[in-house]
């Protein structure tokens, strides 16, 4: 006796999954879950930033010379590292309002966040990009310590994003299956 399996299901379920992976702006709960997971990095980022920057973690300590000349200017005792203008900083916002510099951008399969473009750094000769890389592998020649800023987020991060990934894709499963 012959069975007849019909797959549109499964066949709207994997055109939609691949509409997803062109980017979080293809919609559906999968796009909305790469939405999440650019809020995710930048949030865990911007916390090791604030964290890093008070001293601490994988960034040098800035040098006495330079302490001392930053609490002159500022007429303080604590100085952090790489929060003078907080352009760095404020390119890592979890709600990625248009910040100078800041990128997230769609990528086939997922997405690209960290600092890109031509936006120019107020007081330095280059972008704010240009300038971000330079902190994120030093430059010895100028005696600069490599300060990482995008680096692996932790494990509870990535578990994070693979839960609402599954969850998403299970929501996609349940509206691509109903009949219509």
């Amino acid at each position: 006796m012959p069975v007849t399996l019909k797959i549109e299901g499964l066949q709207r379920f994997a055109k939609a999954v691949q509409e997803a992976a062109k980017g979080p702006n293809h919609g559906g709960p999968v796009g909305a879950a790469m939405k999440q997971w650019g809020a995710l990095f930048r949030g865990f980022t911007k916390e090791r930033f604030h964290k890093f920057s008070r001293g601490g973690g994988d960034w040098a300590p800035l040098k006495p010379a330079t302490i001392r000349r930053k609490q002159k200017e500022k007429g303080i005792g604590a100085v952090a590292i790489l929060i003078k203008d907080a352009i760095l900083f404020g390119g890592l916002d979890p709600q990625l309002r248009p910040e100078k510099g800041a990128i997230q951008e769609d990528i086939l399969w997922g997405i690209r966040v960290g600092y890109g473009g031509q936006a120019k750094h107020e007081k330095g000769g280059g972008t704010i990009a240009q300038i971000a890389r330079i902190h994120q592998t030093g430059n010895p020649a100028h005696n600069l310590p490599a300060r990482p800023i995008i680096v692996e987020p932790p494990k509870a991060v990535v578990d994070r994003m693979a839960s609402l990934m599954q969850a998403a894709l299970g929501k996609q499963w349940g509206q691509s299956t109903v009949a219509g």
